[in-house]
């Protein structure tokens, strides 16, 4: 007699009538939403982005953005860019990244400046990179202030402050309740004594 175990026997699920045909195991064809899952495109929400993701995307906008305004001698470009990869990454990434996407953006349009200007240096490659990086600065800080300004709206009304209260809740380790971590939590084998 074999011995039975928790998996034994794995039944197959009956079609229903919102699964259609592929779901007949539960699972999506190839780039479709599986049951009960909402998919990006036209008849779901949105893709979430993770904060790295909205990092990428954000630098994907301020470098391309930037070096065509170094090009064209437009700072308005520059500017414009920024503000508009600040309000992308704000309302495209995941609600528990809104923390952390919340202040990227100035450090990411500093690290693509740098880039945009050492590609696009003429003579000592440090001074001019100084030079250009700290002179387009000055060129665009309204447009920073707005930018960052925009993605903190816009991260307050998709859920910043609960965010806050997270980090806040783990930081203080839930000492009151004797619990060592979130019940999901595996934990790292330490104990509070």
């Amino acid at each position: 007699m074999p011995q039975r175990t928790r998996h034994a026997r794995v039944r197959p699920a009956r079609l229903t009538q919102q699964q259609g045909p592929g779901y007949t195991d539960g699972t999506a064809p190839a780039g479709q939403p599986g049951p009960g899952q909402q998919g990006g495109g036209p008849q779901g929400t949105p893709s979430r982005l993770t904060a790295r993701g909205a990092g990428l995307a954000m630098f994907s906008v301020f470098f391309p953005g930037t070096l065509t305004a170094g090009w064209l001698h437009l700072a308005a470009l520059t500017g414009l860019s920024f503000v508009a990869g600040c309000i992308l990454a704000g309302l495209y990434t995941k609600r528990a990244h809104l923390l952390t996407v919340a202040t990227m953006p100035p450090m990411i349009f500093m690290a693509s400046l740098i880039c945009v200007k050492a590609i696009s240096s003429t003579g000592n490659a440090v001074i001019s990179t100084a030079e250009g990086s700290i002179l387009t600065l000055s060129a665009v800080a309204p447009w920073l202030f707005a930018g960052t300004a925009a993605t903190l709206v816009i991260a307050l009304f998709r859920g910043l402050p609960q965010n806050i209260s997270d980090l806040r809740a783990g930081l203080r380790g839930n000492l009151e309740s004797g619990d060592p971590g979130d019940p999901g939590d595996p934990g790292d084998g330490w104990s509070r004594s």
